[in-house]
């Protein structure tokens, strides 16, 4: 059978998923305050990668002063991020997400007969 045979149990855990997505994405909690054992969930969230490519093609060459002197990419931690870098990380998670659901459908038995 389905891990999640339920529409309505995918409805209840995708905004416990999005909480956790926006909260470690770096605009609610900024990168260089993420605890150091979640730092992990920072690489695999998407909207970390879009967040930070937001402020890198808005910021980036900017002295623009948000707090205690820091400018806008040093408060969110975005200074040694590279936009192309960015960029090709948020057009690669589609990517492997398309594969894994193509294996996912060639492997996994939906049927019973």
């Amino acid at each position: 059978g389905s891990r999640k045979p339920a529409l309505e149990l995918a409805n209840a855990l995708l905004p416990i998923y999005m909480a956790f997505s926006l909260y470690f994405a770096g605009f609610l909690l900024p990168l260089p305050q993420v605890p150091q054992g979640w730092q992990w969930y920072t690489y695999i969230n998407p909207l970390r990668w879009a967040f930070t490519s937001w402020l890198l093609e808005q910021y980036e060459g900017t002295d623009f002063v948000v707090i205690d002197g820091q400018t806008v990419l040093d408060y969110y931690g975005g200074v040694d991020e590279s936009l192309a870098l960015n960029c090709f990380y948020l057009f690669l998670f589609p990517l492997v997400f398309v594969i894994l659901a193509l294996l996912a459908l060639s492997f996994i038995q939906h049927g019973s007969r």
